[in-house]
């Protein structure tokens, strides 16, 4: 007799949505059946959601074992006893509790309670089937782990609920980073280039008095959801002692403000080129939009430029993720000139108010750099806007790129346009650039900046075109089969051949249904009539007599279709 080995299942430890069609999407707590054995450094798993039945690749630092302590937004992983510490007294609520894994004895997992502002250790011993306890200092008994429930918790005490674990494939070892020179400061510490396992990185470090090491730590469990070409990517983190580090991609050329402000900016960067880099950020922040998250301090000095002009959204520190509407914690330093009306005054942030900081470094971008309400100081800003005031238009800003401005700007949040929005509103921008320079609006090229990426933004609407004029080829080829199999039917059926005539003719319908609808390249009106000819001949089946009535109809809009697709392909 076979003993059938228990299939593991893993649950999803935040909600994901899938950037792509190979993605999978899921929502926390969904089960997962994992298809494929992955690697030891497989990022991504090949994975079925058991609740949605729907198949793709999941991230591997998004999910984990069902049943396991990560699972539980009480356990934080192996945080050191100073990040437990600091957690739980930024926090400040008498019976507050986390629980975190032992960092010097794998396998225990230990609790610590703050009671009366100081805080109690608590050592669990987990086996497969027993938890053994002991309490380092006398206080009220917190259940065993593995037996908490909700109402048990309410009970006993509070539960920190911010998802300070990082997965230990984030982690890495600090001996294999090198710190070389010293690029800034940042809102935490010090940023340093640094070498990685032979590859240059970014490591941006938490002075060791600082007690900002929830916010830092925020900063990383914020990046580590976020996979995008136009977001800075994190590599790692060094967070089990202090200074603590965050690792990530280095992008060679700074911050998209000092690129801006440098002498031969103004001779180098042309109004493509504005373009473009504003479509790449407004690209990179449709990805936290679609993740549900807000940055809360996008602007140029926050943006890095990489190689052949690549634009990436950096400095996720201020970074949340929200269900709609986020509101600040009282005292949180706010850049008045970048931040919205609504969060200013009531401190609610959401994707709304990150668009409005999108205006202004629209407005950045276009000034070269200039800052925002120039000859005026920022505690006079909010009373302004109230009053209706928006910076003017730049002078030379691209056409049509104010009338974007504006827009981010609308003092009524809900009437801002969504990043998606902005992308498509920047592509059209483009487009009708490239119309009024006859089509050749990239011969002169920047001699500063290579010329790269203006021929794969350029290449972006030669593709496209590329592939609707293939799709319309072939919509067309398969309009002619329809009619000639819809005229023979017509003509020449009898009951004898007339199922197998219409079997062959089927599929050649749905195709060309099915193409139509996808590329859409054909007017609506036409495409309902020919999809109801369609149906009208897959009721009639095999009846001869109401099979010829449904290919007179559909031939003759077969006929129609493939007239106005030739008219489409016509120069």
């Amino acid at each position: 007799m076979s003993i059938r080995r228990k299939q593991v299942v893993y649950v999803g430890l935040d909600d994901y949505n899938a950037l792509n069609k190979s993605e999978l999407s899921f929502s926390k707590g969904d089960r997962l059946k994992i298809l494929k054995p992955p690697k030891d450094d497989d990022k991504w798993w090949s994975a079925q959601n058991l609740n949605t039945k729907k198949k793709g690749y999941v991230p591997a630092d998004l999910i984990a074992i069902e049943g396991a302590l990560e699972l539980n937004d009480w356990c934080h992983g192996a945080i050191s006893r100073n990040g437990a510490q600091y957690l739980l007294k930024e926090h400040n609520v008498d019976g507050m509790y986390l629980v975190r894994e032992s960092q010097s004895q794998p396998g225990q997992v230990r609790a610590r309670l703050l009671r009366e502002r100081h805080t109690h250790t608590h050592t669990h011993t987990h086996t497969h089937t027993h938890t053994h306890t002991h309490t380092h200092t006398h206080t009220h008994t917190i259940p065993p782990t593995h037996t908490h429930t909700p109402h048990d918790r309410q009970a006993h005490a509070k539960t920190i609920v911010v998802g300070m674990d990082l997965d230990k494939k984030w982690e890495l070892k600090r001996d294999d980073i090198k710190l070389m020179d010293m690029l800034g400061g940042g809102n935490y510490g010090e940023v340093f280039k640094a070498k990685f396992n032979k590859q240059i990185v970014a490591v941006k470090t938490i002075k060791e008095e600082s007690m900002e090491t929830v916010e830092f730590m925020k900063e990383a469990h914020v990046m580590k959801k976020l996979r995008h070409p136009n977001l800075v990517k994190l590599i790692g983190v060094c967070s089990l002692s202090l200074p603590m580090y965050i690792v990530q991609e280095y992008v060679p050329h700074g911050d998209l403000l000092s690129f801006l402000r440098r002498p031969n900016a103004r001779s180098t960067i042309d109004e493509t080129a504005q373009l473009y880099m504003s479509f790449q950020i407004a690209d990179g922040m449709s990805c936290l939009e679609a993740q549900n998250t807000i940055h809360r301090d996008l602007a140029a000095r926050n943006c890095l430029v990489g190689d052949n002009l690549v634009i990436k959204i950096a400095d996720f520190g201020m970074g949340r993720v929200v269900d709609d509407l986020y509101t600040a914690r009282t005292g949180t330093k706010m850049p008045i000139k970048w931040t919205s009306p609504e969060a200013l005054c009531y401190d609610a942030f959401s994707t709304k108010s990150d668009v409005w900081s999108f205006g202004v470094v629209l407005w950045e971008i276009s000034t070269f750099g200039d800052v925002p309400y120039p000859d005026m100081e920022a505690r006079d800003v909010i009373h302004k806007l109230e009053e209706g005031y928006r910076m003017p238009a730049p002078r030379g800003c691209p056409a049509g790129l104010y009338d974007v401005m504006s827009d981010c700007w609308h003092m009524n949040a809900k009437e801002r346009p969504t990043f998606e929005q902005l992308k498509l509103r920047l592509e059209e921008l483009h487009n009708a650039q490239k119309g009024e320079d006859g089509g050749d609006g990239l011969h002169e090229a920047a001699p500063a900046a290579n010329t790269v990426w203006r021929e794969q933004f350029e290449s972006k609407d030669k593709k496209k075109d590329e592939a609707k004029k293939q799709k319309t080829e072939e919509a067309l080829d398969l309009t002619k089969q329809v009619f000639s199999g819809a005229q023979h039917i017509y003509r020449y059926a009898n009951e004898q051949t007339v199922a197998q005539l219409v079997s062959d003719l089927n599929p050649l319908c749905q195709r060309l249904v099915a193409l139509l609808k996808a590329a859409k390249i054909l007017d609506k009106s036409q495409l309902k009539a020919l999809a109801s000819a369609v149906k009208d001949l897959a009721k009639a089946k095999t009846k001869l007599e109401k099979v010829k009535t449904a290919c007179e109809k559909l031939r003759d809009v077969a006929r129609t279709v493939n007239r106005s697709l030739k008219k489409s392909l016509a120069p």
